[in-house]
């Protein structure tokens, strides 16, 4: 049973010979807030469905509001078809509660099925960020055989290439006057990734006399140049 409480260390308050002595307070599970047993989530599902009393209802719903719920509980149970009903009831107090558990069910909802891989920020695929990051990288490592060994302190690795990738991107990002749009930025890093693969950019990538900056200038001006 050791391994479902918790221990603190702190002073007993209770009287007698261990009194102001240094002690360990305990937990149990149950009284735990992120704890959520299922039984108890059915027995206050079965009390706000067949209850007409009001203190029970908001007893209910307060109970669920205390509780952190997995949205893989909430689907499993079906409490949430429960509350809902109860947002049409009489009571204002009960209608309001009921109403302010299923909208913080629905924003959970809503932010689990945000893409994990692909979030977006300034108008950004994340998904499209790496995989610039890539083809930089690649283009990079591809050039480190016959970067001239006087030029670096150390033999180039594959994460030396995939950091520097990221600060180019970086760069694209800092260059944007304005807030950036798909189309923008994928000409920009395009631009960027063509002018790695020829070994002499890289080389100078690689040994720091060019910085992520001044490539991306490049590369700008090799777009606008093109279009």
């Amino acid at each position: 049973m050791d391994k479902f409480v918790t221990r603190h260390p702190g002073p007993l308050k209770i009287g007698g010979p261990s009194a102001g002595k240094k002690g360990k307070r305990q937990t149990t599970l149950m009284a735990l807030k992120k704890v959520v047993v299922v039984e108890d989530i059915q027995r206050i599902k079965q009390e706000l469905k067949t209850s007409e009393n009001t203190e029970v209802l908001m007893e209910g719903l307060k109970q669920l509001e205390a509780k952190h719920l997995e949205l893989s509980v909430l689907k499993r149970l079906r409490i949430a078809n429960t509350v809902r009903k109860l947002m049409s009831h009489k009571h204002q107090q009960v209608k309001d509660l009921a109403t302010l558990l299923v909208d913080r069910w629905k924003a959970k909802l809503r932010e689990e099925k945000k893409p994990t891989i692909a979030v977006r920020f300034g108008g950004l695929d994340l998904k499209r960020i790496k995989y610039w990051n890539r083809q930089m990288a690649k283009a990079m490592y591809a050039a480190r055989t016959s970067l001239p060994k006087e030029s670096r302190e150390a033999p180039v690795t594959q994460d030396d290439c995939d950091s520097l990738a990221i600060l180019i991107v970086n760069a694209v990002v800092d260059a944007s006057e304005s807030k950036l749009v798909d189309e923008a930025f994928r000409n920009t890093c395009s631009a960027a990734a063509k002018l790695l693969w020829s070994r002499s950019t890289s080389h100078k990538m690689l040994s720091g006399t060019m910085t992520p900056a001044e490539l991306v200038l490049l590369a700008k001006q090799r777009d606008e140049r093109d279009k």
